[in-house]
């Protein structure tokens, strides 16, 4: 529960009463992420606020802006900013469009091994195809951390879930033509046929075989 003050800073935020500083950074944006994420209320204003300010930075020219960063936690920044907007699309895809045509170029400059980037690329793409295929619609107003149930939406990878008859699962998979959704962790773990096909994608971007992913997963279904 927020207390008075809480409230009515949050209220100025959100009738766009708070003059924030212009020059925020990317260091900052990430920090007012997390402290919100591992505080005990979920604040979407939060969300927004970052999502105006990595707009700013990104300016008209997106492409010299990414040139631009020099540390390989800007780059993580960046993502994790656009991995939580799912409130906005458009800003999702860019950054997508971005990461898939920097790759190379990220790789060599900030000498991350290219299974690092082809990763943050794989969960955004998952989480992109999740939000293009369920009902994201008043997600930012109703304080919701989730939308929709964990049984729609369709991904390639398998990184994005939640909790369903008090598991974690990922939501459902599109493999080779087929979507598949599992209602338990053992029902997915007995499918090594499924499992041997799904893994040799995610091992190409970098990823954990799935079932070690579900495993680890399960701590937030507490």
């Amino acid at each position: 529960m927020m207390n008075l003050q809480e409230q009515i800073y949050r209220m100025k935020s959100i009738m766009g009463l708070l003059k924030e500083k212009e020059d925020i950074s990317i260091s900052d944006m990430v920090r007012k992420d997390q402290e919100m994420r591992q505080g005990e209320n979920f604040d979407t204003s939060v969300d927004l606020s970052n999502q105006q300010h990595l707009k700013k930075l990104l300016g008209k020219d997106p492409q010299k802006f990414l040139e631009n960063l020099n540390t390989k936690e800007d780059i993580e920044g960046v993502w994790l900013i656009a991995q939580h907007a799912d409130n906005d699309l458009e800003l999702q895809k860019m950054i997508l469009d971005l990461l898939e045509s920097n790759k190379d170029m990220l790789s060599q400059k900030f000498n991350i091994p290219i299974k690092e980037v082809l990763y943050g690329i794989a969960m955004l793409t998952d989480r992109i195809m999740v939000n293009d295929s369920t009902n994201v619609k008043g997600y930012r107003d109703n304080e919701g951390e989730n939308f929709s149930e964990v049984t729609s939406g369709v991904q390639k990878y398998g990184t994005q879930g939640g909790v369903h008859n008090g598991k974690w699962l990922p939501r459902p998979i599109e493999l080779h033509g087929q979507k598949v959704f599992f209602q338990t962790p053992e029902e997915l773990y007995d499918n090594q046929k499924f499992l041997k096909n799904i893994n040799k994608l995610r091992n190409v971007v970098g990823l954990p075989p799935l079932e070690d992913y579900v495993k680890n997963m399960q701590k937030y279904a507490l």
